[in-house]
């Protein structure tokens, strides 16, 4: 395993708004995204799932029925069936390709945790959308090492992204770049160890206002539900105090 060079401090207070800023809109919606732009999130955290045409929809859970008017499996509906139906906040279920074009002209960034995704298409139309938005700009995050084997194999030099609800050691999340853990795993002995040995931490989802402070300067970014608190939070947190005037 190539040696790599220890990370420098990871900026102050980056958080990721996750499943987009939800508070008002459906999670995972385009209206969530670009809520959570209007936040200065510096990266939305969302969920693809591929459609029984192969097309690619923003859901979290294999099925519809808790976030829209329907009900049934994302995979064995098409994309035009899901656009038949609404999401909870009264707004229509949009592609990725729709969803990735609203926020295109913002600075955010995305990471983007592929759910379900089988068929060569759908990863050739993952790639497009990737390319299109601005690889630099994207994390494509997976439990599952084999999907994230296949994202490599249509895009060598996207960044990658481990997920992971356990502490992990280097060997296993060495292959992909980085390790997105469950925050309550980025403790300070493990996760000191994993920037030194140049790794970068995605920590998520950290719900507790009380578990923010220990997570600055120790991972590379927050992803949590709370965006709109966490963006009034970092103002303080992050300040810069004033020199005395001598």
């Amino acid at each position: 395993m190539a040696v790599r060079a220890p990370l420098p401090a990871p900026a102050c207070g980056v958080f990721a708004a996750h499943r987009g800023e939800h508070s008002h809109w459906t999670e995972n919606s385009r209206r969530s995204l670009t809520a959570a732009v209007a936040t200065n999130a510096d990266y939305v955290d969302i969920d693809v799932r591929e459609t029984r045409d192969s097309q690619l929809v923003l859901m979290h859970d294999a099925t519809i029925d808790r976030t829209t008017s329907g009900t049934g499996a994302v995979v064995r509906k098409t994309m035009a069936q899901l656009q038949a139906v609404k999401l909870d906040d009264g707004t229509p279920l949009t592609t990725l390709h729709q969803d990735l074009v609203a926020i295109q002209a913002s600075k955010i960034r995305v990471m983007l945790e592929v759910k379900a995704m089988s068929t060569p298409l759908a990863f050739q139309r993952l790639r497009t959308e990737v390319r299109a938005f601005g690889r630099q700009r994207v994390i494509i995050t997976s439990f599952s090492t084999t999907t994230l084997t296949k994202v490599r194999a249509v895009m060598p030099s996207v960044r990658l992204s481990l997920l992971s609800s356990l502490q992990r050691p280097v060997t296993d999340f060495a292959p992909y770049g980085s390790i997105s853990p469950a925050y309550t795993q980025a403790t300070e002995e493990w996760a000191p160890a994993v920037r030194q040995a140049g790794y970068p931490i995605y920590a998520w989802t950290a719900d507790s206002p009380e578990s923010w402070p220990a997570l600055l300067g120790r991972v590379d970014v927050v992803s949590t539900d709370l965006a709109l608190e966490y963006a009034a939070w970092r103002k303080t947190a992050c300040a810069v105090p004033a020199l005395s005037r001598g």
